[in-house]
């Protein structure tokens, strides 16, 4: 039902193979003598997903801290499926994890339920207070805190204007049961209303439905923008080959974009992983309580523009040079 993958069968960069080899000559600082076992949870293998994991692998890895050294990482990933990321959470909770790093929503809010004394560190969570994870992102409380990827609005839509400046209208498309595409969903269509450009909220209840409603789209709107929801990432290649064919851009997310949309602007989630070892770093080298841990931002100063070169070649986008210069491009 779930596959089991150990990191280091995923990252045997140079970068942590250097970190190793100045720990075993000591010239690092000292590190806690004890082994701590650390769960991950993560709910596919969407490239953001993956991202993610491999970037607090790293930054674990940055701090001394080497899975099958003086640390053990138990890494999970339920493909997809929710019945086996609840098998998951129950096998790590039985594990009695030092802590668990749930990745998306769905994972965390899977979790929570099963443990309320292992602390969870989660990502990427764009609202975690809007979901019901945490009493606020300022002091989330119990054992919950982590890394939101929220990006800002009015930044993709002004990249939405000048890759289409003529857009005229927008389909927005998300899967109705996702809390976080719903959220940001929201806020994009506010912030629509202000700039005067008219939109279509179009959500779906599952994955099957997209070519339906990419099809009505299409001649209603000039683009689509999709917010970050997991369900969509898992399918991206089958939501963005539609939008393709209906001659539809998507403006969405990272992971979106290596699926075949056409742009995004926000946050990196290799930075996010980074961000959220170091907060389960606190966790259990400093003793700190992840309650009183807040929900963490990146900058958006640190955020990337990405670009699918095919996508634009397909749909015949020619992309501004000043955005090309600053971007991913992914080929």
């Amino acid at each position: 039902m779930f596959k089991v993958m150990k990191c280091k069968k995923l990252l045997m960069s140079s970068a942590i193979l250097f970190i190793l080899l100045i720990n075993c000559f000591g010239c690092t600082s000292d590190l806690s003598k004890k082994e701590f076992t650390i769960g991950v949870m993560q709910y596919s293998e969407a490239e953001s997903l993956s991202d993610c994991y491999k970037g607090l692998v790293y930054g674990l890895a940055e701090r001394g801290y080497i899975d099958e050294d003086n640390i053990n990482i138990i890494f999970k990933t339920a493909a997809g499926d929710i019945s086996a990321s609840a098998t998951i959470a129950d096998y790590l909770v039985s594990y009695n994890c030092d802590l668990i790093f749930s990745i998306t929503t769905v994972n965390s809010l899977i979790i929570k339920q099963k443990t309320n004394s292992i602390p969870i560190v989660m990502l990427p969570v764009t609202d975690p207070e809007y979901s019901g994870l945490v009493q606020s992102n300022e002091q989330p409380g119990e054992n919950m805190t982590g890394m939101s990827d929220e990006s800002p609005i009015s930044s993709q839509i002004e990249l939405l204007q000048k890759l289409i400046p003529d857009v005229k209208a927008i389909g927005i498309l998300y899967c109705a049961s996702e809390s976080n595409a719903y959220y940001q969903a929201e806020k994009f269509m506010k912030a629509l209303d202000q700039v005067g450009i008219k939109y279509v909220n179009s959500p779906i209840a599952q994955i099957d439905e997209v070519k339906l409603t990419i099809d009505y789209l299409s001649s209603r709107v000039n683009a689509l923008y999709i917010p970050p929801d997991n369900v969509m990432v898992s399918s991206a290649a089958l939501v963005s080959s539609a939008a393709i064919d209906a001659g539809l851009p998507i403006i969405s997310t990272y992971g979106m974009v290596h699926g075949g949309a056409l742009a995004s602007f926000g946050a990196d989630y290799y930075e996010l992983g980074k961000s959220a070892a170091e907060m389960a770093l606190r966790i259990l080298v400093d003793g700190e309580n992840p309650g009183d841990i807040s929900i963490g931002y990146q900058a958006e100063k640190t955020m990337k523009i990405v670009i699918n070169e095919k996508t634009a070649n397909q749909l015949e986008i020619n992309i501004p040079d000043e955005i090309l210069k600053n971007a991913i491009v992914v080929k």
